[in-house]
């Protein structure tokens, strides 16, 4: 019942996570955020939103770190 009514307090968060201006800072925090949301939903497995959560943060993380240094190395 806990992390139904944290639900939301985090789908906020998630969006403040993935408009964060320092690449470093998103690149050096997001494992451990990311993380802390899986475990969360491992206590939840049937919580879709916290599911939906953790796959656009691995989605946005695979983005936002792995393609800018493939796009680096590419120039």
């Amino acid at each position: 019942m806990a992390m139904r009514s944290a639900t939301p307090v985090f789908q906020k968060s998630t969006h403040n996570m993935m408009t964060e201006g320092n690449w470093e800072f998103f690149k050096a925090s997001s494992p451990g955020n990311i993380k802390m949301m899986e475990l969360m939903w491992q206590q939840d497995p049937e919580n879709l939103e916290l599911l939906s959560m953790v796959i656009k943060s691995y989605a946005g993380y695979a983005f936002g770190i792995h393609e800018t240094l493939v796009f680096r190395d590419d120039l």
